[in-house]
């Protein structure tokens, strides 16, 4: 952990809060073409073939202190404690410049976060029971199948593979398919498998609604609270104009051209699962 005393009072920091497959990259990616006015920053930042902004990740964090940044990732996945919160380790490169930061957890303590960055605004992607499908496809094509993760998850492909066929026996020639990217590329073959995925047919069975949700982050927050937005995953994919105001209301800046220009980019690599498996 970062010193106790350490604070930011002058950094703008955004803090982006999501669970994986809600599209949290893209949500990074529309945040930097909001708070860097050179469009070059942005320009080199595409989607993957899949439809992940992941690389915009690389930008955010090049706003990190690097001794700092390599704290967080330690202690957070090399030593997998779900436990901690990215803004009691992560420190701005340059204080005086915006600070994006980025976590699957809720936030633990808002007193901390707004006494290391008093400027903070958070921006929470929250999913419903009916979005389960949508996320697990996209766990799979952004993570599983796609060309920048392809090598570390291969044998994720396997498990993943061999839970398939366990489901369905009769289904062998899955077994010619070494890599997840190549199935996805057989567009008749990845639509049979689609079809007889429980995970992309069947929605997830939630313990709680998002309006539950959001009352209970609203009570850990207290008075922080007004500087939370909430975005619907569903709008994410249905609603970008939505999804724009809100970021631009809390931001209180205009909508920026590239910001519109990235969106549109993004939402023409979706693959939506009502379209591979019907609702």
């Amino acid at each position: 952990m970062v010193d106790d005393s350490i604070r930011y009072p002058d950094t703008d920091c955004c803090l982006v809060t999501y669970k994986g497959g809600t599209a949290g990259a893209l949500i990074m990616t529309l945040l930097t073409c909001f708070l860097f006015k050179k469009e070059s920053y942005v320009d080199n930042v595409l989607p993957s073939d899949r439809g992940n902004f992941h690389s915009v990740i690389d930008i955010v964090e090049q706003l990190w202190n690097e001794e700092s940044k390599e704290h967080w990732y330690y202690e957070r996945f090399a030593k997998n404690n779900k436990g901690i919160n990215v803004y009691d380790y992560v420190t701005p490169a340059n204080a005086d410049q915006p600070l994006i930061l980025h976590q699957h957890e809720h936030v633990s303590n808002y007193d901390r976060l707004r006494f290391v960055y008093p400027k903070f605004l958070e921006f929470i992607i929250l999913s419903r029971a009916e979005d389960g499908k949508q996320v697990n496809l996209n766990l799979f094509l952004k993570l599983i199948a796609d060309n920048r993760h392809e090598e570390s998850f291969k044998e994720q492909w396997r498990n993943y593979r061999d839970d398939w066929l366990n489901t369905n026996p009769k289904e062998l020639w899955i077994n010619e398919y070494d890599s997840a990217r190549d199935l996805v590329d057989n567009k008749n073959d990845f639509e049979r498998f689609a079809l007889l995925n429980d995970n992309w047919t069947h929605s997830v069975n939630y313990k709680c609604t998002v309006d539950a949700e959001i009352q209970n982050i609203i009570k850990i927050a207290g008075d922080c609270s007004s500087r939370i937005t909430f975005l619907d995953f569903h709008d994410i994919h249905y609603n970008p104009k939505k999804i724009l105001d809100q970021i631009s209301q809390a931001l209180k800046l205009p909508i920026p051209e590239i910001a519109k220009l990235k969106y549109d980019e993004w939402l023409d690599k979706q693959t939506l699962v009502e379209h591979l498996v019907g609702k």
